[in-house]
């Protein structure tokens, strides 16, 4: 009886330590963002696919002499042309409720460059703005991106990770 709760007992504190070493809600988080980076190549795909086909990428907002627009809701299609031709069908949320759709923007009227953000939870990720750009939630001037001053991530937990046409 006494081995049985020595050998519980041990276990135990294995797992206790296990679980220190592990750190499952960072493990989570780089889940969440590796969800968000493989988001937005999908989406940067569509756009790219929707340029060749039309010789713009979507604008923003509807408007004339646009042959398509991002939606602005997450799970709707991305669709342009006449007729209508769908790029992808639903354009994904991200993974941390509510959902919310990631940030886009173009050099409008022109739309030959484009941009997507999306919102990292992972300080210390490689990719985020402030090592590629010299600060988290770079100006549009750095960027060329053409954001908005409520496009950013405004939380102290999150840093802005920025992709743009090739």
């Amino acid at each position: 009886m006494i081995e049985l709760l020595i050998v519980i007992g041990v276990i135990g504190v294995l797992a206790g330590v296990l679980v220190t070493l592990i750190d499952p809600a960072t493990q989570l988080r780089r889940g969440r963002d590796t969800q968000r980076k493989s988001d937005l190549s999908r989406i940067q795909s569509s756009i790219e696919i929707f340029r060749a086909d039309l010789s713009a990428y979507p604008c923003v907002l509807p408007g004339a002499g646009c042959a398509g627009t991002l939606p602005a809701g997450c799970g709707l299609p991305l669709t342009g042309g006449v007729p209508p031709i769908t790029y992808m069908d639903r354009v994904p949320c991200d993974p941390v409720p509510p959902p919310t759709v990631y940030l886009y923007s173009t050099n409008a009227p022109s739309l030959t460059r484009y941009c997507l953000r999306a919102c990292l939870e992972n300080l210390t990720d490689r990719e985020i703005d402030q090592n590629t750009y010299g600060s988290d939630n770079p100006s549009n001037a750095v960027t060329g991106c053409n954001f908005s001053a409520t496009q950013v991530c405004s939380t102290t937990n999150r840093r802005s990770y920025t992709v743009q046409n090739p």
